[in-house]
């Protein structure tokens, strides 16, 4: 039972990244998405300053506290 679990799993995964995958060329050719690349998003300059500061500050707190000791055992 847990082999057959661990297939689908990983069934899964490979179908949600073609999808992804495939999105991501849409989106770049303008194909089929709704928005696309060459869509232009009308931001505020301090909106646009939040997200781009924001985000990457997520992304800097999630992977630093990967790196302690307590979470790599």
């Amino acid at each position: 039972m847990k082999n057959i679990i661990t297939f689908l799993c990983r069934i899964m995964a490979l179908v949600l990244f073609l999808i992804s995958f495939l999105c991501a060329i849409a989106f770049v050719a303008n194909l089929l998405v709704p928005k696309t690349i060459d869509n232009v998003a009308e931001v505020g300059f301090l909106d646009a300053l939040g997200i781009n500061v924001v985000l990457p500050s997520i992304f800097a707190l999630q992977h630093s506290s990967m790196r302690r000791p307590g979470l790599k055992r």
